[in-house]
């Protein structure tokens, strides 16, 4: 029996090992391919943020500009992102940063420390610092075994972040074609990012503790950022909550940070999809076009 015991103990130490070795040489591998990614010379703009950005700055028509934005990406992401890009990029000199009312409510925790974790932590997984790695895992501890499998699958694709699925970089991407923002939509939408258990929820104090970072980051680094708010529909923008937008004026304020405004720009309903939240392809033409100018 205590022969049995350990042999079976010796055995599942040989897997661990095994398997702390493997996922060191993705670690490795992915942050090599991180550090060795080069931009275009000639790109001196880039757009970072999440689906908003994403959707609303078509980068093919603006030649000297990259669009980096993804979906679901909190700040706490970004900023990691961000500095590896700055770091070895020394080309870009401004960054368009989307940040929106939503950004800055603790419903985008869930995606760091959440029911989303799994899949949305999962691309950024091997890019994170050992100790946000474990805290990530130890803060998600049900679908740890879960987060750790589509970490490694979206490791093998960002071993070459050429590659066009790869999962941490980002791209232009809007596929909402002939839609229209809807009242219901827009209140469903505003329930989910603002409330929870019919109480008004809180600001999410950690990622814009890295907002703040991604700023004093641009000061060193001598690169102009540049807060954009990309447009909403009017029904949903008139109900954010009044405690978000006076933080988010404040978050603005204290970091000394310009806003780039869209109001010049006359949008109808099909330029939003339904939750009025995100522009349209339609709408990207629109908001494009003010970049290019």
């Amino acid at each position: 029996m205590k022969l049995f015991l350990k042999r079976t103990s010796l055995f599942f130490l040989v897997l661990l090992l095994l398997f702390i070795t493997a996922f060191g040489v993705m670690d490795y591998l992915v942050n090599k391919a991180f550090d060795s990614y080069r931009v275009d010379p000639k790109i001196t703009t880039v757009f970072m943020g999440d689906s908003h950005p994403q959707c609303a700055v078509n980068d093919a028509f603006l030649p000297n500009a990259r669009n980096f934005a993804q979906a679901a990406e909190a700040s706490y992401y970004t900023y990691f992102k961000m500095k590896t890009l700055l770091e070895n990029n020394p080309s870009i000199k401004k960054v368009y940063l989307g940040l929106g009312y939503h950004n800055i409510s603790s419903h985008y925790d869930q995606y760091i420390y959440g029911g989303h974790a799994k899949d949305i932590a999962a691309r950024y997984f091997f890019i994170l610092p050992l100790q946000d790695k474990l805290t990530v895992l130890a803060k998600n501890p049900i679908d740890a075994v879960e987060l750790l499998e589509n970490a490694w699958n979206n490791g093998l694709k960002n071993r070459k972040l050429e590659n066009t699925d790869n999962t941490i970089l980002g791209h232009y991407e809007n596929f909402f074609v002939d839609v229209a923002a809807r009242k219901s939509s827009m209140d469903r939408r505003l329930k989910l990012q603002f409330t929870e258990n019919g109480q008004l929820r809180d600001c999410s104090e950690f990622n814009i503790g890295y907002f703040d970072k991604m700023a004093a980051l641009c000061r060193s680094k001598n690169v102009s950022l540049i807060v954009i708010n990309t447009p909403v529909h009017p029904y949903y923008k008139s109900r954010v909550p009044e405690k978000f937008r006076a933080r988010y004026d404040e978050i603005l304020k204290k970091n000394r940070l310009n806003l780039f405004a869209f109001d010049t720009l006359t949008l109808n309903d099909s330029t939003y999809v339904p939750d009025g939240d995100h522009i349209s392809a339609k709408g990207a033409i629109y908001t494009t076009a003010l970049f290019k100018q």
